[in-house]
């Protein structure tokens, strides 16, 4: 799914609110440097341990988002080309940084997305995230939950934050 041709999200019937209505956008330094840092002002961003976590002020859509469309789509950030998997949970400890990795009940496509990422490919994307963030020596373990269980610990980890 890497051309505009592939991209299923032309014909969402949410009105693609994962974009429009972007809440906690996960970056590594690279790619808010070199696709949000411009737009800075008109977001809220938290840099904590290496990862960039972006939300637009005043809940307007991303800022590459424009006629209904993403203006960065080939190049769109790492945690975007994930969706419709969200990372939930970072757990550290001293040998490994585990992941937990959920599917999302809001994207109206997520079998038909999820079953074009194969569990590989969403590791791949997971690990390469956090290699970039935490460096090639981490130890990085992805774990795919489902479930309502799953979706729960995540609603209200939304709730309460």
């Amino acid at each position: 799914m890497d051309s505009m041709v592939d991209n299923l999200c032309d014909t969402c019937s949410t009105e693609q609110h994962c974009c429009t209505r972007l809440t906690d956008l996960k970056l590594t330094r690279d790619e808010y440097e070199a696709q949000f840092k411009k737009f800075e002002e008109n977001l809220s961003v938290i840099q904590s341990d290496g990862v960039y976590t972006v939300t637009p002020r005043k809940g307007t859509a991303c800022p590459h988002w424009d006629r209904g469309g993403c203006t960065i789509y080939p190049n769109r950030p790492i945690d975007c080309r994930l969706f419709p998997y969200i990372m939930t949970r970072i757990d550290k400890d001293k040998d490994a940084l585990k992941i937990t990795v959920i599917r999302s009940s809001l994207c109206p496509h997520v079998d038909v997305v999820c079953g074009l990422m194969s569990e590989t490919e969403t590791r791949a994307l997971v690990t390469e995230f956090w290699r970039k963030v935490a460096g090639d020596e981490t130890r990085i373990i992805v774990k795919r939950e489902s479930g309502p269980v799953s979706h729960l610990r995540y609603w209200i980890k939304e709730i309460f934050r």
